[in-house]
């Protein structure tokens, strides 16, 4: 009889530390699905908050396009290349500035994108696609500062001006649109699975 009990005892205790490991287990990856949320939300607003200041010179970039409009300039891209040889580069070099201030950030919400596969968060694909188009403005800025940081491109050539018709078709307020638009997506995706963790 107290081989039986002995067993039964047994039995109970490993059912016991089971359940008890898996409990810890699912509570461990909740945690590591928690930080990892908190992690990413707080680069997220970071690098959405530091895209500020180049969109704003975006704004003056392309007010400077503008300002150099005349009835001679049939394109935009004719005033463009005038607006680049007499203020490209200055404007350049401070679009440049404020895109190095956003470099760090940028790294690391891309590179929290590519671990956050791993924990199992539903909808993912939300996250990656929201972080994506809010990276893509600074990649979109970029270029723009590439075209106009030189006036020593050859303005005849028929693709330098299709690139630098891409470059200039940035839009300030279609950035922050587009922005807007992702930081609700990402929010979402996060509301989502806290409570999914939660429940």
């Amino acid at each position: 009889m107290a081989t039986v009990i002995g067993a039964i005892a047994t039995v109970w205790l490993v059912y016991i530390a089971k359940c008890a490991l898996n409990t810890w287990k699912k509570q461990s990856k909740a945690q590591k699905q928690f930080d990892f949320m908190d992690q990413i939300t707080d680069a997220v607003h970071e690098l959405i908050g530091l895209l500020e200041n180049p969109i704003a010179v975006v704004r003056v970039i392309k007010i400077g396009i503008e300002s150099h409009s005349e009835p001679s300039h049939t394109t935009e891209v004719e005033s463009a290349i005038e607006y680049i040889k007499a203020s490209g580069k200055r404007d350049a070099k401070q679009l440049l500035e404020h895109l190095q201030s956003c470099r760090q950030t940028l790294f690391k919400v891309r590179s929290l994108v590519a671990i956050g596969q791993v924990y199992g968060l539903n909808n993912y694909e939300e996250c990656r696609q929201a972080c994506n188009m809010i990276s893509w403005q600074h990649d979109r800025m970029q270029s723009l500062y590439t075209m106009i940081g030189l006036e020593s491109w050859y303005w005849e050539n028929p693709k330098v001006k299709e690139s630098l018709a891409q470059a200039i078709s940035l839009d300030a307020d279609e950035m922050k649109q587009q922005i807007g638009e992702a930081s609700k997506q990402f929010i979402a995706f996060v509301g989502d699975n806290r409570q999914a963790i939660l429940t």
